[in-house]
């Protein structure tokens, strides 16, 4: 897939990676117990959903760090904008 990097939705990909791998780094990850919302969004959006499962395996097995439900929820937003306006 070729991305737009100047586009909107990109930029705030990237700004979204970068404040989460500081609270990662920093242990301090959004975190709600209500998971209505991240089934919603899992369902709405299965092939972000498995990006982010990937996501989620690499920082399990490199840093040893569970990505919380919200955390991923918001990934899979920011990636299903990017790659719904480029076309896949």
């Amino acid at each position: 897939m070729n991305i737009e990097e100047s586009s909107l939705n990109y930029q705030r990909l990237v700004t979204h990676i970068r404040y989460f791998a500081h609270r990662l780094f920093v242990g301090e990850l959004v975190e709600n117990d209500d998971d209505t919302l991240f089934e919603q969004v899992k369902a709405a959006y299965p092939r972000s959903y498995a990006c982010v499962c990937r996501i989620c395996g690499y920082f399990e097995k490199k840093y040893y760090a569970r990505i919380t439900k919200e955390e991923q929820m918001y990934l899979m937003l920011h990636i299903s904008r990017v790659a719904k306006r480029e076309g896949s």
